[in-house]
């Protein structure tokens, strides 16, 4: 079967682009206590961020170098170079959303009072 390399990769690509999403949501409703991950892990997977996606951008320029300039197409189908580059667009998405500082939300404390009246309306 000729492009089963594409077919596979397509809805690997598709998982990951759920994946993302299912992340990010997770991210915005949850809270992370301070001090959950010690600052040395951190600043380590903030440095090894850009050079990941720096090696998959490389890896993604020599495909195309590779396919257009050197006559790929006489050993992938179009198929199978468009799931390659798909799995690596949405692995770089999930990537930047999976590493990305996530946003404070604010906390709410309660007030003590349960009927409201502490609110204080402009005259």
């Amino acid at each position: 079967m000729h492009g089963w390399l594409g077919l596979a990769m397509i809805p690997l690509g598709l998982g990951m682009a759920f994946a993302a999403f299912m992340k990010r949501r997770s991210r915005m409703t949850t809270v992370t206590p301070a001090g959950q991950i010690r600052p040395e892990f951190a600043m380590m997977g903030e440095i090894m961020r850009p050079v990941v996606l720096f090696v998959v951008g490389i890896f993604a320029l020599e495909m195309v170098l590779l396919y257009f300039v050197f006559g790929g197409a006489k050993f992938l189908t179009a198929l199978d170079f468009g799931g390659v580059m798909f799995l690596l667009a949405t692995y770089t998405g999930y990537l930047l959303v999976s590493t990305s500082k996530q946003t404070p939300v604010p906390v709410v404390e309660p007030s003590g009072e349960a009927d409201g009246s502490s609110v204080q309306t402009a005259a």
